[in-house]
């Protein structure tokens, strides 16, 4: 836009997932200005975030979900619940690491 912020960004892959090579990505979660920030050190694709409150799986919405990540770039993602508090959750497809983080300093924003 005209400040100099991404709107949208779009990557595809040449080939078929089959035929791909995804490394085992590891993300970061930080909280930035009461918003959830997520950062890779690799190529980190369909990265899925979720929650859990006590067990309470459901309930949980994110402005953007299933998104590909790159190692220079930050997303930066609001949280739409009625819960109080919690914990969040990113996983990229590819990867066997989970990141995880307290939903301490998030300003959840109501549905």
């Amino acid at each position: 836009d005209k400040d100099g912020n991404i709107i949208t960004r779009a990557d595809t892959a040449l080939d078929i997932e089959r035929n791909l090579s995804f490394q085992n990505a590891e993300l970061s979660l930080t909280v930035e200005n009461g918003e959830l920030c997520i950062t890779t050190d690799r190529y980190a694709y369909s990265v899925e975030l979720s929650g859990n409150e006590n067990g309470d799986e459901f309930g949980w919405h994110f402005e953007d979900n299933h998104f590909n990540l790159l190692p220079f770039e930050k997303k930066h993602v609001k949280v739409f619940t009625d819960h109080k508090a919690g914990t969040i959750f990113a996983k990229a497809h590819y990867s066997t690491k989970i990141a995880e983080i307290s939903t301490d300093g998030i300003v959840f924003e109501k549905l």
